[in-house]
């Protein structure tokens, strides 16, 4: 749109895309559990630990329906 800073859709894109990668801890899932299906191995918890250090301060304990950033 005419007058519309060109930073501010770059923002909305980047946010979009954020949240189609992340995902919301189930009861039984682990960071590895986690990790098979949506990265395609299961050594990819470290990476997605790495993403939500923030969010988590156990990497063997996530609680039920905390939303994390996927890599």
């Amino acid at each position: 749109p005419a007058g519309a800073r060109p930073d501010t859709a770059v923002a909305s894109a980047s946010s979009s895309r954020r949240a189609s990668e992340a995902y919301t801890v189930q009861s039984g899932d682990s960071l590895s559990a986690i990790a098979l299906p949506k990265l395609g191995n299961k050594e990819q918890w470290r990476e997605i630990y790495r993403l939500n250090r923030s969010k988590i301060s156990d990497p063997t304990n996530i609680q039920v329906g905390l939303v994390l950033i996927m890599p």
